[in-house]
């Protein structure tokens, strides 16, 4: 055994020491991230905002009474509704400043802002309550109408103003207090702000757009925006969403209330049929409107129209006469009952009617045409020719003025200058293409061809017949030429 070797050396104990665990401290650590004092600004944002609903009532409620009234039908009855316009409001009616907020010009325009109202509301409504979002609506309605009157006389009507007023105060709210709330969803703030951008931009570039009332609008938002508190929809929930949802449900039923006892729902039921196409459930609708309120004049004027097209001219004039006894000023009206009564063969009423239309709307070349065809079948050839003459001068590409005053020419014996007349008149338009037999007659007659003129003027008023009122002076023409040659060959 060798004693003489070292034994293998033995691994350490450890001291007291080495086995403290190790202390961490503060300044040992990343530090932490502060949390976000910030709220989502939709959390607690009721979709059922009461002053937007109410509005959207309101809105919609004032628009089927302006088409179940005729509002919509001139630029007067629009003035008359309330609508914006400058010398009405320096006269005083300053009441125009907000009424036009309520007013619309269309079933787009309606939709549009309907819609705007609405996602814009619900932030606005929201963020400051009813009371403040109220107040911040009608300021901007007022601004906007102001800047507008400013920039030009109107008329002007919409609730874009208003609309943008709340545009202006969310961008103050959202700019005034980022350090308070973020918006879960930022593609929000930026269709928002698209959406101005757009509409302000367009307007630049659509005559029909009052750009002056959607600036004025957002900058009377913005402006009440600075002044009043938000209070991030505390005040919006001060009523319960039961009781929300019964207020405007009582406002609901006295508005539809309101619409149905005033005949208003039959005659927006009336244009809805007459949108799809039903005359006759139209003719039916317009004829309960009555019943419920016989003192809505435009109903007669609608119902009047919808008959003369059905070939009922009798009816078709008890009710637009009955219209025209308070509105002799509408020239579409006067037009159309001078239309019943030429249907029916009464000219001269239907000459005074059209006479009148023309001095309402001296450069209508459709109130001028059925003016001067009518003298042609009254045989005042120098008035008609005054009446299609003039119709040149408005507009030298209307090929009926053409024709007609290429008849007026063959009545008086002109036949030289009728052939160009009328040769130019169906060359224009395809719809006078029957002209070309009339013509051919005329010729032949010119070139002592009898049998050949009795042929082609009988193949006119056959080409025609089916349309006799509308042709009826042509027909009349190649009848008393054709019954002329005939005599001459006996």
């Amino acid at each position: 055994m060798d004693t003489d070797k070292t034994p293998a050396a033995m691994p350490e104990t450890p001291s007291a020491e080495a086995e403290q665990p190790l202390l961490i401290t503060a300044d040992m650590l990343v530090p932490a991230r502060p949390k976000d004092p910030r709220v989502p600004f939709e959390k607690g944002m009721s979709y059922f905002p009461l002053l937007v609903v109410l509005l959207l009532l309101a809105n919609i409620a004032v628009y089927l009474w302006e088409v179940a009234t005729g509002v919509l039908l001139s630029q007067e009855s629009v003035i008359a509704a309330g609508a914006l316009y400058r010398d009405k409001v320096l006269a005083g009616e300053v009441w125009r400043l907000v009424s036009a907020a309520f007013l619309h010009g269309g079933f787009d325009h309606i939709l549009g802002n309907a819609i705007f109202l609405y996602i814009l509301g619900l932030g606005t409504e929201h963020a400051f309550g009813l009371g403040k979002t109220a107040v911040i609506y009608l300021f901007a309605a007022v601004t906007g109408s102001l800047l507008s009157l400013a920039m030009q006389p109107g008329p002007g009507v919409g609730a874009s103003g208003a609309i943008f007023g709340l545009m202006g105060a969310l961008a103050v709210l959202f700019h005034r207090r980022r350090a308070d709330f973020y918006l879960r969803d930022r593609g929000i703030g930026l269709f928002v702000g698209a959406v101005a951008i757009y509409q302000i931009g367009t307007g630049f570039f659509t005559p029909f757009i009052d750009n002056w009332a959607h600036l004025g609008g957002f900058l009377g938002g913005a402006l009440a925006a600075l002044v009043l508190r938000p209070s991030l929809g505390e005040e919006s929930r001060t009523l319960p969403v039961a009781g929300k949802a019964l207020l405007a449900a009582a406002f609901a039923l006295f508005a539809g209330g309101w619409l149905y006892l005033g005949g208003y729902l039959a005659a927006a039921e009336a244009h809805a049929w007459i949108y799809y196409g039903d005359k006759p459930a139209a003719v039916a609708a317009a004829t309960d409107a009555l019943a419920k309120n016989p003192a809505n004049a435009y109903m007669y004027y609608l119902r009047g129209t919808l008959l003369l097209d059905a070939g009922q001219p009798a009816a078709a004039i008890k009710d637009l006469d009955r219209y025209l006894e308070t509105n002799g000023d509408n020239h579409r009206a006067q037009f159309a009952v001078a239309n019943a009564y030429y249907d029916r063969g009464q000219y001269q009423e239907a000459l005074t009617h059209y006479s009148r239309a023309v001095a309402l709307a001296p450069r209508d070349i459709h109130y001028l045409n059925g003016r001067g065809y009518t003298y042609i079948l009254t045989g005042q050839y120098a008035a008609a020719r005054a009446d299609f003459t003039a119709i040149l001068e408005i507009d030298a590409s209307f090929a009926s003025a053409w024709g007609n005053l290429g008849l007026v020419h063959a009545y008086e014996g002109d036949y030289t200058v009728a052939i160009g007349k009328l040769e130019q008149a169906y060359s224009m338009d395809k719809t006078q293409a029957p002209l070309k037999y009339l013509v051919a007659g005329i010729r032949a007659e010119v070139l002592g061809q009898r049998a050949k003129a009795i042929e082609n003027y009988g193949r006119f008023t056959g080409e025609v017949a089916q349309e006799r009122s509308t042709w009826q002076a042509e027909i009349n023409f190649a009848e008393a030429r054709a019954a002329a040659l005939r005599s001459r060959g006996k």
